[in-house]
């Protein structure tokens, strides 16, 4: 009679290893799961803060843009002598009044914490007392009033779009703050869920920690498109507006405080709407595309290319005197 207890025992064995390793799989796709689930949230989150803090950040810069254009076109009507192009004038404070507004909505309507409705608040005071301010002087402007109360009037109005300013600055730099507040601190909580799922993986198998690490990556080139996005040009790959503004606040202060030049140059590309007319817009998006690799091709290493939007882009040059500056521009242009 053949020895069962051999057999018995084999079985017991790959049943005991059968189940111990599908348990440690069990485990391992679990805590893959949990991970997966955790930077999905994580990403998502970074998505919706980058495209809040971008739209508030657009926004603000609005609201800023039309007050100067404001002050413009009072400046004009005081300038121009011609009763109908001084309508004209004052037709376009209307149509900014509205664009004002319409800004400062979309702000309001992306929900604001407690620093930006402080500053908010005060932006509306300002805004209430600097609008009839404004349509004063228009008005004044339109009726040919005295000069000496024109004079009176347009102060007054200048003084109130000061204070807006003023305020409109500090809410881009709040906007700048919490943008960056916020990128740091998806950072900080995809390194911890990082670090807790490679402990918690690696405790499983070998398998689970190749696997974990494999999602990790994949993930982290997705957390570096997002942070790539949020300081870079879609279209040309240029540094965008933002992270302009905030290089050339580096320079200021370096110039400040080590006693160095620096330049800044400003390229408006002439009749570039003729290309997207008669060729489209893919052939414009191309054409920006391979000027902007002659002009990187024409720059020092150290100089900083960037795209404010649409056919508008801006050179930063560091370490760059007056004239040096002005022969690189030169170059440039040609």
């Amino acid at each position: 009679m053949p020895d069962t207890s051999e057999f018995t025992n084999k079985d017991n064995t790959k049943l005991i290893i059968s189940l111990g390793f599908g348990a440690v799989l069990v485990i391992m796709f679990m805590l893959v799961f949990i991970a997966l689930e955790q930077l999905h949230a994580l990403n998502q989150n970074m998505t919706e803060l980058v495209e809040e803090t971008n739209a508030k950040t657009a926004a603000a810069h609005t609201m800023r843009d039309v007050v100067h254009l404001r002050a413009n076109a009072l400046t004009n009507m005081q300038l121009l002598n011609d009763p109908f192009e001084r309508d004209e004038e004052f037709m376009r404070l209307g149509v900014y009044g509205y664009m004002y507004r319409t800004a400062r909505e979309e702000l309001v309507a992306k929900g604001m914490n407690s620093r930006e409705k402080d500053i908010h608040e005060r932006l509306s005071e300002a805004t209430r007392l600097a609008q009839p301010l404004n349509e004063n002087a228009a008005q004044l402007l339109l009726d040919e009033a005295p000069e000496e109360q024109i004079k009176e009037a347009m102060q007054k109005a200048a003084e109130s779009r000061d204070a807006l300013l003023i305020l409109l600055d500090e809410l881009v730099t709040l906007e700048k703050q919490s943008a960056e507040q916020a990128l740091s601190t998806s950072k900080d909580y995809y390194l911890k869920t990082r670090v807790v799922m490679l402990l918690l993986v690696g405790t499983a198998l070998v398998a689970g920690i190749v696997i974990a690490i494999l999602v990790i990556r994949r993930y982290a080139d997705r957390n570096r498109q997002i942070s790539y996005h949020a300081n870079h040009d879609a279209l040309t790959g240029l540094f965008n507006r933002r992270e302009i503004e905030l290089r050339l606040e580096r320079a200021i202060y370096t110039s400040k405080q080590e006693n160095v030049q620096h330049a800044l140059l400003y390229i408006d590309l002439d009749r570039f709407k003729l290309i997207n007319d008669t060729c489209g817009h893919m052939a414009g998006d191309e054409f920006l595309r391979q000027l902007t690799s002659i002009l990187a091709g024409k720059l020092r290493q150290s100089d900083t290319l960037g795209r404010l939007g649409g056919d508008e882009f801006v050179v930063l040059l560091e370490n760059c005197n007056p004239l040096l500056g002005e022969r690189i521009s030169e170059k440039l242009r040609e």
